[in-house]
């Protein structure tokens, strides 16, 4: 009985103490509470972590009309879009949705007012048109997820090696 007790606070000892938080946005472009005078071409959220590809990035309107997005990019931290038609004058919200490293969904608010887009409306698709081009040449980053199971499992499995080992050292000790 010993020897069980024993093994099982040698197992409990190998378990990495950790507390992983959540994800959590670093900065936003455009900033939350802004009021822009120039256009929006890209949405750019900057997390602590990695992006997973699930992700969601939207913007509505005071409405609540979703506007209209390019397919969202990820490349490490940051997650971005594309704005595929000018925003006209008027309050918006970017709606982000992501799941944490620990695998809890985390999700957020970003509230910006646009003054005055409609004068700049060409400049707009001008702007949007290249940087699309450009993220096309980049290859999407993939994420690495640090999950329960890539973190852990090396430890449970060494733990129980050496664990094994050592039941069979002190049975032999003892016959």
């Amino acid at each position: 009985m010993r020897i069980i007790r024993f093994a099982l606070l040698f197992l409990i000892c190998l378990l990495p103490i950790s507390v992983e938080a959540h994800t959590s946005l670093k900065s936003s472009n455009p900033a939350d509470g802004s009021a822009l005078s120039e256009p929006v071409d890209r949405i750019r959220l900057t997390f602590s972590e990695a992006v997973e590809k699930t992700s969601t990035l939207r913007v509505v309107d005071a409405n609540g009309v979703e506007q209209a997005l390019a397919k969202p990019l990820i490349i490490g931290n940051e997650l971005s879009a594309v704005v595929s038609e000018p925003l006209t004058e008027g309050k918006y919200t970017i709606k982000w949705a992501s799941i944490s490293d620990d695998g809890h969904p985390v999700k957020g608010t970003i509230r910006f007012t646009v003054l005055g887009a409609a004068k700049a409306e060409t400049s707009t698709v001008e702007k949007a048109e290249p940087m699309e081009k450009k993220a096309a040449v980049v290859p999407e980053a993939e994420p690495v997820s640090k999950g329960l199971v890539p973190t852990l499992l090396p430890w449970i499995v060494g733990g129980l090696l050496i664990s094994i080992v050592i039941l069979l050292v002190l049975r032999r000790r003892s016959t």
